[in-house]
């Protein structure tokens, strides 16, 4: 008997791999100069959806969102960043407003199981703040990158779009 061979006689069914394997290939960004097991610096950063799953917490078992962003740079391009939005009856109103930031404009939030894919490739702006005590890091949507002015004034963009508030003028 080969040591290598499956005892198990049941068939392997891989048709939960088709859709996948049936896309096109993305084009591999350029490795960012850091290593990916590296964390992202906190900041802000210009990044576009690349998944959108629903699922559960291991522990609680309460739905929540979770979104896996790619950084478009200049700094850390390529890199991943993961955002997850617990759902529970005091986070509805941040999940709905992460949403609409997304341009996912819902009546009822059951229905976002079937719009998932509005928000695939949808560019967004975000901040990673990372709170030492609690040794993990908030990814947030912020508003829509418009210009100089909606750009927070304690933003490292600030000082270059001129907005610090000490200028006496």
């Amino acid at each position: 008997m080969n040591p290598r061979s499956n005892e198990d006689s049941r068939p392997v069914d891989l048709r939960q791999f088709d859709s996948a394997f049936g896309r096109p290939e993305k084009q591999q960004q350029q490795p960012a100069a850091r290593t990916s097991y590296e964390d992202v610096p906190d900041g802000f950063y210009d990044t576009r959806v690349e998944d959108a799953t629903l699922s559960r917490t291991h522990t609680t078992g309460n739905p929540m969102m979770v979104w896996r962003l790619r950084i478009l740079g200049p700094t850390c391009q390529g890199r991943c960043v993961t955002k997850m939005r617990v759902i529970t009856q005091k986070t509805v109103a941040y999940l709905k407003q992460d949403l609409e930031r997304l341009g996912l404009q819902l009546t009822r939030l059951s229905e976002v199981q079937g719009r998932m894919s509005e928000m695939i490739d949808r560019e967004v702006r975000i901040q990673k703040k990372t709170n030492p005590a609690r040794k993990w890091a908030d990814v947030n949507f912020v508003r829509d990158r418009k210009g100089p002015a909606s750009e927070p004034v304690d933003s490292e963009a600030a000082w270059e779009a001129g907005m610090d508030d000490d200028t006496p003028f």
